[in-house]
């Protein structure tokens, strides 16, 4: 039971420690530094992301977005094409 109670409290420690306050039932991080945003390589650094792949996750994210930029695109390259082929058709008569 005592080991118990000193994992609480040591739990509770670090809760503070982290400036972690609960507001409402919510848990809410007053420190703005981003504690967990680092990525491991064999030296500790925190890199940007790139916008190319910043770019192809929301794409990957919004299926929907996406699916509706690719058909848009298509229409107006075929509307063009059916257009330019008009105008040909027009030229030959």
């Amino acid at each position: 039971m005592l080991k118990y109670l000193e994992e609480i409290k040591l739990k509770v420690i670090n809760f503070i420690k982290m400036n972690i306050h609960i507001i409402g039932g919510m848990y809410m991080n007053v420190s703005k530094e981003n504690i967990f945003d680092v990525k491991y390589t064999s030296v500790l650094e925190n890199k940007k992301e790139s916008w190319t792949s910043s770019i192809i996750k929301f794409f990957h994210r919004n299926k929907l977005i996406s699916i509706s930029i690719i058909v848009f695109f298509a229409c107006v390259c075929m509307n063009l094409l059916l257009i330019y082929n008009f105008f040909r058709a027009l030229q030959q008569i």
